[in-house]
This record gives C-alpha cells, sequence and structure tokens, in this order.
C-alpha cells in the first residue's frame, strides 16, 4: 500500500528481524522504572542488577530511556562484533550511525529553561505527516472515528487474540481477524495450553493508506499498519512457563463507509454489525443479523501481521542510573491554530489552568506509584491507563520490591499538539522532570536499584483527554468536580458520593497516554 507517512528506520532500512532485535537488546542498557517510563515493561533479555532489561511505559508506546553506563556497553558490543564478526558488526555500526545523525543534527533536549513557554524553543514536526494526524482524514468518511477509541479497540484487539491464541479459540475472532492473521497468531513451537498477561507496552501507528486527497484510485478502503511491542507469558500443556518480548506489526483495514461506534468505557468485542455476542458468529456470518461481518465493511480487519520480534524475557522491576541522548521534540505545524479554536469553544480554557491540572496529576501519581497504592491515581487517569500500570503494581507487589520516586517535580512542560473529535479534546505536552528512582525492598527498604540520593532528570510526553463538550476552567484541586466532595472514586471510576464517571474526562482533563521521546512521532 501507498504509505502517506513516515514509518519508523528499523523498516524502512528492511533490516532482517535479529538485527532488529539485537539493536533493541543493544538499547537495553538504557532503562528507568517509574510511572511512564519505567523498567515495568521488558525489551528482552531478561533483567538483573537493573542492567539487562529495557523500561518502557505500559500502554504508551514509548520507549524508556535515561540508563547508566549505556555508551560503554554499546562501544563495547559494537567492538567485539567488528572484531569477531566484521560483516555484522558493520551492519550495527551503520544502524547507529543512522541514529546519530537522525538525531544531531536536529540538537539534543538539554536541560530545561525556567521560563519556556508553552509555544517556544520547540521543534517542528518533520515534513511528513505523522500516523495519527493522517488519519484525521477518516472523519471525512466518518464524522464518528475517534483516535482514542481506535487505539482503545486495538489494544483489546492485540490482548484478547494472544489469548485467543492460547486456548485453541482464535476463530471465534474471525469477524476482525483474517485467516492469515489468524494463521500467523496460531504458529507456536509448542502446544499451549494458555496465553495470559497480555501486556502492551508500546502501540504506534506506522502506516496509513487510502486517505489521499481525491482517494486512492480505485480503491475504497483504509488501511492501517501499527506496531505493537508487548510482554505476554505462555504456559505449555506441561504447565511451563515462559514470558516474552514481541515485536509486531499488524495490518488493518476497512471500508470507508464503515461507522465508528460512540465509545463506551473499555471496548467490547461484539459483532461488528448487530453487537450481538461473538459465539453467535459462525465462518464469518453473524446467525442473529444474518449478515457476513469479516469483511471490513462494518470495522476494522486484521488482514496481516508480522512477527518481527519475538524472545524470551523475564519483567525486571530494578532500574538503572544516568542520563542519556534523547531526541528534540517534536510539534505539530498547526498547533496554534488548532489551540486557538479550542479557546474559542471554551472561553475559560487558560494554559495556566491546564498546567495546574496537570501538576496536580503528576504529583498524586508519583505518591500512588511510590506507595503502591494505585487506587489514589484512579480519579486522574483513563481506564485503559489504570489498568494497564496496575499490572506492574501488582508485579511489585509479587517480588517484593518498591519503585520509589521522590521529590518528583516537573521543570518544563511545552505544549506539542491539540486534538478534537467528535467525543475528546486531546493536549500532547513533552514535560521535563527531575527527581529520585529508585527500587526498595519490601519489607526493610533496602535499596536494590538505583539512586536514593542522585536525582535524574528526563521527559515524557503526556497526552490528556477530556470531554468534547466539557466547557470550564481546569481544578488542580482533589475533590470531584461534579459534587464537590472529597476525591475518592470506585474501580468503576465512579465518584463514591455522586456516582459521576470522571475517568472519562467528562467533567475535566485526564491522563490517557504516556510516551518516551525516542518513540512519540
Amino acid at each position: 500500500m501507498t504509505v502517506l507517512n513516515r514509518s519508523p528506520w528499523w523498516r524502512r532500512a528492511a533490516l532482517p528481524a535479529p538485527l532488529i532485535a539485537l539493536w533493541f537488546a543493544l538499547l537495553a542498557a538504557v532503562a528507568d522504572a517509574r510511572p511512564g517510563g519505567g523498567q515495568s515493561f521488558s525489551r528482552g533479555g531478561g533483567g538483573g542488577g537493573g542492567g539487562g532489561g529495557f523500561g518502557s511505559h505500559v500502554g504508551s508506546g514509548g520507549f524508556g530511556h535515561s540508563g547508566g553506563g549505556g555508551d560503554g556497553l554499546l562501544s563495547s558490543l559494537l567492538f567485539l562484533l567488528l572484531f569477531n564478526h566484521p560483516l555484522f558488526g558493520i551492519a550495527m555500526l551503520l544502524v547507529v550511525g543512522y541514529v546519530v545523525y537522525r538525531w544531531l543534527p536536529r540538537g539534543m533536549a538539554e536541560g530545561p529553561p525556567s521560563d519556556q513557554g508553552p509555544l517556544e524553543g520547540v521543534s517542528e514536526e518533520d515534513d511528513q505527516e505523522s500516523p495519527r494526524r493522517a488519519l484525521e482524514a477518516l472523519r471525512a468518511d466518518d464524522p464518528a472515528f475517534s483516535e482514542i477509541a481506535f487505539e482503545d479497540f486495538l489494544y483489546a484487539l492485540y490482548a484478547q487474540a494472544h489469548e485467543a491464541r492460547g486456548t485453541r479459540t482464535l476463530d471465534r475472532l474471525s469477524p476482525y481477524l483474517s485467516s492469515e492473521a489468524r494463521s500467523t497468531l496460531a504458529q507456536t513451537p509448542i502446544e499451549l495450553r494458555e496465553v495470559r498477561q497480555v501486556v502492551v507496552g508500546g502501540l504506534t501507528l506506522v502506516g496509513v493508506a487510502g486517505l489521499e486527497p481525491g482517494g486512492a484510485p480505485g480503491s475504497d478502503r483504509v488501511q492501517v499498519s501499527a506496531r505493537f511491542e508487548s510482554n505476554y507469558t505462555e504456559v505449555s500443556v506441561a504447565g511451563a512457563t515462559q514470558t516474552y518480548w514481541a515485536v509486531e506489526i499488524w495490518n488493518l483495514s476497512r471500508l470507508r463507509s464503515a461507522r465508528s461506534k460512540p465509545p463506551g468505557g473499555l471496548r467490547a468485542l461484539t459483532c461488528p454489525s448487530c453487537g450481538a455476542p461473538l459465539d453467535q458468529i459462525r465462518d464469518g456470518r453473524c446467525s442473529y443479523c444474518h449478515k457476513t461481518v469479516n469483511t471490513g465493511e462494518f470495522d476494522w480487519l486484521v488482514d496481516s501481521i508480522e512477527v518481527l520480534a519475538r524472545s524470551p524475557t523475564a519483567p525486571s522491576l530494578l532500574t538503572t542510573s544516568g542520563g542519556a541522548l534523547e531526541p528534540p521534540t517534536v510539534r505539530d505545524p498547526d498547533i496554534d491554530v488548532r489551540l486557538a479554536a479550542l479557546e474559542q469553544r471554551d472561553p475559560a480554557f487558560t494554559w495556566e489552568g491546564f498546567q495546574a491540572r496537570l501538576a496536580t496529576i503528576f504529583s498524586e501519581l508519583q505518591v500512588a506509584w511510590s506507595t503502591l497504592q494505585w487506587e489514589k491515581a484512579r480519579p486522574f487517569l483513563s481506564d485503559r491507563l489504570y489498568l494497564a500500570e496496575s499490572y506492574w503494581i501488582d508485579s511489585y507487589r509479587a517480588q517484593h520490591l518498591r519503585n520509589v520516586t521522590a521529590n518528583a517535580r516537573i521543570e518544563r512542560i511545552e505544549l506539542v499538539r491539540v486534538g478534537e473529535d467528535a467525543y475528546h479534546d486531546t493536549l500532547t505536552v513533552r514535560l521535563f522532570a527531575r527527581g529520585l528512582d529508585y527500587v526498595v525492598e519490601e519489607p526493610g527498604g533496602r535499596v536494590v536499584s538505583g539512586s536514593a540520593s542522585s536525582e535524574k532528570t528526563y521527559s515524557e510526553y503526556w497526552t490528556l483527554m477530556r470531554g468534547h463538550e466539557t466547557k470550564g476552567a481546569s481544578s488542580a484541586s482533589k475533590s470531584c468536580p461534579k459534587c464537590g466532595a472529597p476525591l475518592t472514586v470506585t474501580m468503576a471510576g465512579e465518584c463514591s458520593h455522586c456516582r459521576a464517571h470522571l475517568t472519562s474526562g467528562e467533567f475535566d482533563w485526564v491522563l490517557s497516554r504516556i510516551e518516551q521521546p525516542e518513540a512519540y512521532e
């Protein structure tokens, strides 16, 4: 298909999967913990001592960053490759050179100045359109299309597909998975009893086609390629368990005439036509509405899956220390126009009020994460992000560890993207922060990784959303925005007092995505 946007460098270079896997393994030298960029997601190679795993935010699509000794390890590995395996070493050297070429001419993210405004001092996006921006054109045919709802669907489908291959029930998902895609998923070297703990550590849209101005000649379908990076655990029929790190490209398509379903919490997979349970579908035909539903006529269909990498790993919850090179800030070129439109629709919106809301969310996340009391963060996170991070809170508890992010503070915020659809407004910022980041044993509090005295600087891209019809100044208080009661919510995201659903963004901004600078497009 014709790709309108820039795909990642490792795809454009047509590198073989083993080389891709080794590249990510080399990058494993740089890792962090903390919510939004931690060792909570492992990129192959395992952990131990804080140096082997590769951290990424769960459900964020992000790379981990700042690691200790990364440059020395990378140099040593390249030297050994050049000496013992010259052809392979030269290939890796070319890859490293390409990355340096891509990053250095555009500058490096240094220590943030103190008075940086939200719209200054950032780089414009490359001249090629980003995948997310390209996909916005779908709303011309489908006004109900929502990027947030689409990504919720992708997360749900990915997890359910891998769980289904463990129980050999992939055919149940035939409305969303083509026979070719199901065949790829079903290929396993051992007989499985179960696939569990499927966690998407990264979701990146890498290709969009069929939405060119004027329409692609002879095409009535829109095509999207999504890159998943995940961890999942396989259980064999003999009872053996093994956790894997995987990188996959899922190629999806649907008719441009299809109509998106309105968002309603976490996406449930049902008949794409009538919403009947999936067990009502046989051979691609729904016995309830009597329609063929495995063609992409009503919803997205995964046409094919490419497994780029898959390797055994053990989730590592330890950190490293130090700093690493980060790419420059990416900023949408029309952000000023979009921000002005938001301010016109909601005159009560102010950048200062939004920053205060963001600071409250940031502070509450650090407390909830460091104390393993993740329920304290519930009022400020979208349903998907809260559930994704809950897995790692449970992992820390199970390993009798606790990741402390003490004295964390934001030093600068840069607004980089303003989004709008029929249901949501979104603001994406790059925040620069500083603080301690270390792991302790429980009980006892012995530091087992990181430093309890040496602070780190880091940056992340945060996307916050709120309802499109929501108006009014942002609140930095820890009280219910509807009834004013002290802010306590149920696991369903509802206020314990007035039962208002607070985590959908209906009343104020909530955090829906965290991405690392190396992954943000």
